[in-house]
């Protein structure tokens, strides 16, 4: 079971953070909605339905042989 609260970036990874002390003036647990966000994203970019194909721009062979040209150069020097 994880332990509840937000997550930190630390060297090493992310570590979870505990929950912060209730507080009357809080109008939403963030933590907890942006971590919903990303597992459906990850879930529905796993699964292919992200982006959506109206979303979506597409590179023509050409301009990916052009672009994979530029890498290797840039990578050599």
């Amino acid at each position: 079971m994880r332990p509840p609260g937000g997550i930190e970036r630390r060297r090493g990874g992310l570590q979870r953070l505990p929950d912060p002390q209730k507080n009357r003036s809080a109008f939403a647990d963030m933590g907890r909605l942006m971590e919903e966000a990303m597992r459906r994203y990850r879930d529905e970019s796993v699964a292919g339905a992200y982006p959506p194909e109206e979303n979506t721009f597409h590179m023509e062979a050409e301009e990916h042989e052009k672009f994979l040209a530029l890498m290797a150069k840039t990578r050599k020097t």
